[in-house]
């Protein structure tokens, strides 16, 4: 499990740079929280590239994601 686990994190510190130094300074849970927040949104664009590129995108659910952003719904909001 620790191997897959690994190379998966390479395979997403591959495809977005920004995660292979991430450079948030961690001082207090609101920094914490937003470097977890990065993390996730690198993973949800992963996921919806990898949908995208197999030719599996769920157009309903691409449509529902965008229109969440335009409202500007908050991380909290999301979970």
């Amino acid at each position: 499990v620790r191997v897959k686990s690994e190379h998966a994190m390479g395979y997403l510190k591959g495809r977005f740079c920004s995660l292979r130094g991430l450079r948030q300074q961690i001082d207090n849970s609101i920094d914490h929280e937003r470097a977890l927040a990065w993390v996730k949104a690198c993973l949800v664009i992963h996921t919806l590239i990898s949908f995208i590129e197999s030719g599996e995108e769920d157009w309903e659910f691409v449509d529902e994601l965008v229109q969440e952003g335009n409202r500007g719904g908050s991380a909290e909001e999301l979970d």
